[in-house]
């Protein structure tokens, strides 16, 4: 079983950014890291890691823009 050391490191070897946040996860019965990366071009990649073999079962882009939304409405109340 991998640490969340061992999928971080897996995801700085697969992409160029900065991992800012790791944390292990449930996803359809089976235990994966979710590792989110900051890319240098500011967009974020997250990653899903078995967490058995490290093998990396899931890469989608989030869309910056939308946490920052989440933001704003605080901003409105």
């Amino acid at each position: 079983k991998l640490t969340v050391q061992d999928a971080i490191a897996i995801a700085t070897k697969t992409t160029s950014g900065k991992v800012t946040e790791a944390a292990l996860d449930k996803e359809d019965g089976f235990l994966v890291y979710e590792v989110e990366v900051l890319m240098p071009n500011q967009t974020r990649k997250e990653l899903l890691i078995d967490a058995g073999d490290g093998k990396i079962l899931l890469t989608k882009e989030k869309n910056k823009k939308s946490s920052k939304d989440d933001d704003d409405d605080e901003d409105n109340e």
